[in-house]
């Protein structure tokens, strides 16, 4: 299958679809972040935290955790368990939309080098 389009082309599309993904990723790892700061806004967490004897978790340790049931239920202990489905399901629309704004930098790259 040919495109009909050169892909220098298609060069401002890439770039225009490209800053609406990385936008649409801001706002996943925003509400990732929130949720995460909601179910450890308790005491039980304040003080280790005020202490510096929590360690700083990343977005990838988010991720990481959210395919460990054990982890999960502990990371976001705070909330109920339909609101620990929503958050795993979250962190899978965060990876789709990571990787997809992986392919779409590649291929902006790619048309950026035939222009």
């Amino acid at each position: 299958m040919q495109l009909k389009a050169s892909p220098s082309s298609l060069l401002g599309s890439f770039k225009e679809f490209l800053e609406d993904i990385s936008s649409c990723r801001h706002e996943m790892e925003k509400y990732l972040w929130e949720v995460f700061a909601k179910s450890t806004s308790g005491k039980r967490d304040r003080l280790p935290a005020l202490l510096n004897a929590m360690p700083i978790v990343t977005v990838s340790d988010i991720v990481r955790c959210s395919f460990d049931n054990e982890m999960l239920y502990t990371l976001i202990l705070g909330l109920n368990e339909d609101a620990k489905e929503k958050f795993k399901k979250g962190v899978l629309q965060y990876l789709e939309i990571c990787v997809l704004e992986d392919k779409v930098g590649a291929y902006s790259l790619e048309s950026q080098a035939q222009y």
